[in-house]
């Protein structure tokens, strides 16, 4: 299965990090736009998480992440913008899209904003806006941004980027202690993690920050304007509770949720394949 790795310059000369894998066009398969979590640069999917019936999967480093250009005061919205730059360059004309955790608000952009390029689109523990009443916002990074108090959000992303820029899969089960994810933490996967949240820093922590400004502001779109939306959310989830999927399918007019029984932030990621097939059932129902 080839990989493509390439940098696609965008509109102010930025550049962005794309790896691809997989063939397009792939017996009636539309390519995916995979928008990974936060921090997240990216890496290789391993075999686990590849889709089985060869269909590409497209991955890209947010800006400020991996080896792409920071974007200083970018909204969510962005990404749909710098999507459509990349499938683009690729020479793909329609897609399906999945966002994971923090990678869920630009997958919403693209089923917002793309249609109807963008046929479909999961969210895996997906973030709610804020101010939707799931989670005290006064807690952590996003309540760092809502003071207005920059410098603790870069001594809060510095802080992170020491932690994690020597981290190995052995280690993952011990930033992710749920059962669920502890076990699910193994081998190729918790390597692969690994890998894309070292990433994230290459160039320094302007992606993370720039996530949780994002997070945090007007994300930029309606989300009664995304269509064709399955939200997917393990009922063991601590860190993005099933409370940010209910309260999304509440707000989107045509999403489905899934609460997938002992599943949690991190073991879900195992899901992809299925979520994947589910998204070109829906795209092209006669496969």
């Amino acid at each position: 299965m080839g990989i493509d790795r390439r940098v696609v310059r965008v509109d102010g000369g930025r550049d962005l990090e794309v790896l691809s894998s997989g063939a397009p066009d792939r017996g009636g398969r539309p390519p995916v736009v995979f928008h990974l979590g936060t921090p997240a640069g990216v890496a290789e999917l391993p075999p686990v998480l590849l889709p089985a019936d060869g269909t590409q999967v497209v991955l890209y480093s947010r800006p400020g992440y991996g080896r792409s250009t920071p974007h200083p005061g970018r909204t969510v919205a962005d990404a749909a913008r710098d999507t459509a730059a990349i499938v683009d360059a690729l020479d793909i004309d329609t897609f399906v899209t999945v966002g994971w955790s923090g990678g869920g608000p630009h997958a919403l952009a693209c089923a917002a904003l793309l249609r109807p390029r963008s046929t479909a689109c999961a969210v895996i523990a997906g973030l709610a806006p804020y101010p939707a009443p799931v989670r005290d916002w006064t807690e952590g990074k996003a309540g760092v941004v809502l003071r207005g108090d920059d410098d603790g959000l870069q001594t809060a992303c510095d802080a992170d980027r020491n932690a994690l820029s020597e981290l190995t899969g052995k280690d993952m089960a011990t930033l992710f202690p749920a059962p669920a994810d502890a076990g699910a933490l193994t081998g190729a996967y918790a390597d692969w993690l690994a890998d894309v949240m070292r990433s994230a820093y290459l160039n320094g922590i302007s992606g993370q920050r720039d996530d949780w400004k994002a997070f945090v502001s007007d994300w930029g779109f309606d989300l009664g304007d995304a269509r064709g939306v399955t939200l997917w959310h393990g009922d063991q989830d601590d860190i993005v509770t099933p409370a940010h999927s209910r309260w999304l399918k509440d707000h989107l007019p045509d999403s489905t949720v899934r609460l997938v029984s002992g599943e949690a932030h991190i073991s879900i990621g195992l899901r992809l394949p299925e979520v994947i097939d589910d998204l070109n059932r829906r795209a092209n129902p006669a496969l």
